[in-house]
């Protein structure tokens, strides 16, 4: 009977008749019914209140206090409202790893405001350096933490952690010098800078799963005027060039620039340091860029188009 009886119904039996009549009634000593009070949180009438209700008089009754679980479960729900940035509790996990490692290296990480579930706000430069120690050290807190069956789950965790984190991420420029040939440098010779956009970082993610996946030593893509600068020194403007190419290098592990510049009186030919990937994005974690293939053309859509694909001059006067 005391299982199936609502914390409602129990405060309005304590408030309605004296304790040692709701517990003979209940089955149970007055001690007992006391710490069922307690655990419920229902307050009990103070001493005198009988005595009072006896001459006549009517005491006030209080309302019923909220739950301690409910008023817990009401303060998760608007934490949850505020976050910025909704986690799994396993995202949480990882995400507290990389703030522990960043503060034993004196970084501080008061620039991440952690909720219930998930991020209320975060810096962009602490967001940047939580992506690198992620890539750093994730295989280790996998092997660390996680169960064979369960290392699959972690990692498409972590992968939707990165993806969730990179648009707060402050974007980093990338600055790729010319490598010494021979322990000989040109001094003249241009410096290309990147801005390591969303965008781009995926490219060069892709880049890297391809090589991996084909086993191919790296892959080159030209490199358009929109996703480069040219930072050139002294007399040298991109002017004094004829012509100026740029390709960008993506092995499994590194990436580097390669150019082809030429100007009236010479070409050069060269190479940029090489900068290691997990420097730079969590490369391993990064999600997959997936591109829907646009719809099949039907013959009725080029019909229009027809002589124009073929070649042909149009015989309608211009």
């Amino acid at each position: 009977m005391i299982e199936a009886i609502s914390r409602e119904k129990l405060f309005a039996l304590v408030w309605e008749r004296p304790a040692t009549e709701v517990a003979r009634e209940l089955g149970i000593s007055d001690v007992a019914l006391g710490k069922l009070c307690r655990r419920q949180q229902i307050p009990k009438p103070p001493r005198g209140y009988w005595a009072r209700v006896a001459s006549g008089k009517t005491p006030r009754r209080p309302p019923l206090p909220a739950y301690r679980a409910e008023i817990e479960e009401c303060l998760r729900r608007k934490v949850r409202s505020t976050c910025q940035i909704r986690l799994s509790k396993i995202q949480l996990e990882f995400l507290k790893f990389a703030l522990e490692e960043l503060e034993t290296t004196g970084v501080d990480t008061k620039g991440c405001n952690l909720a219930y579930d998930g991020i209320r706000s975060i810096s962009p430069e602490l967001a940047a350096r939580i992506l690198i120690i992620l890539q750093r050290r994730y295989e280790k807190w996998l092997d660390d933490r996680m169960t064979a069956l369960s290392i699959n789950g972690a990692l498409s965790s972590l992968s939707n952690l990165v993806d969730k984190l990179q648009p707060q991420a402050r974007e980093q420029l990338l600055v790729f010098h010319r490598k010494s040939d021979n322990g000989y440098s040109r001094s003249n010779s241009p410096a290309i800078s990147i801005r390591a956009t969303h965008d781009f970082l995926g490219r060069v993610a892709q880049l890297s799963r391809l090589a991996r996946s084909n086993g191919l030593p790296y892959l080159a893509a030209d490199i358009s005027t929109l996703d480069h600068a040219w930072s050139v020194k002294q007399i040298f403007s991109p002017r004094a060039y004829t012509s100026a190419k740029t390709e960008l290098c993506v092995s499994t592990y590194e990436i580097w620039i390669r150019g082809d510049v030429q100007d009236s009186w010479s070409r050069d030919r060269f190479e940029t340091i090489r900068m290691p990937l997990r420097d730079i994005c969590p490369i391993d974690l990064m999600p997959p860029n997936e591109h829907r293939l646009p719809r099949r053309i039907l013959r009725s859509g080029i019909k229009p188009y027809a002589e124009r694909l073929q070649g042909k001059r149009s015989t309608n006067p211009i």
